[in-house]
């Protein structure tokens, strides 16, 4: 027998999904608007973590979320309405009113 080695099947390398890198925020202005993404997208892209999540889903106070079977699945939408809807505005205090 031959000393060289059978030549071993190449590895099959899926191509990176581009939702598994975290998004800028000119990206999430700029995607589809009904593309469902599971949590740990959703977190990546919130830039929170999957347990904030849950946590949010179980107060009800997190973004609107779907379930498929026992999978969470969130829309990008659903996503840009929530944080709309955190945003806040500094406001200056009035002059003349001094905390004592």
């Amino acid at each position: 027998m031959s000393s060289q080695r059978l030549s071993a099947r190449p590895k099959l390398v899926r191509p990176a999904s581009p939702l598994s890198q975290a998004r800028a925020p000119s990206a999430i202005a700029t995607a589809p608007a009904t593309e469902i993404l599971t949590a740990a997208e959703a977190a990546k892209i919130l830039r929170v973590s999957v347990s904030f999540l849950a946590k949010a889903r179980m107060h009800g106070n997190g973004p609107a979320f779907m379930k498929v079977g026992r999978s969470v699945r969130y829309t990008m939408s659903a996503l840009q309405q929530w944080m709309k809807s955190k945003q806040r505005f500094v406001h200056q205090r009035a002059v003349g009113s001094e905390v004592s």
